[in-house]
């Protein structure tokens, strides 16, 4: 796999694991 490739999916990978924390933030403070 090319090295670029690996940065760009693990980028990819960070990026959706932050967007769904920020949905279950977002959820938590929608029920408080």
């Amino acid at each position: 796999m090319d090295k670029s490739t690996f940065y760009f999916r693990r980028l990819e990978c960070a990026l959706q694991l932050m967007r769904s924390t920020m949905t279950l933030m977002a959820g938590k403070w929608r029920s408080v």
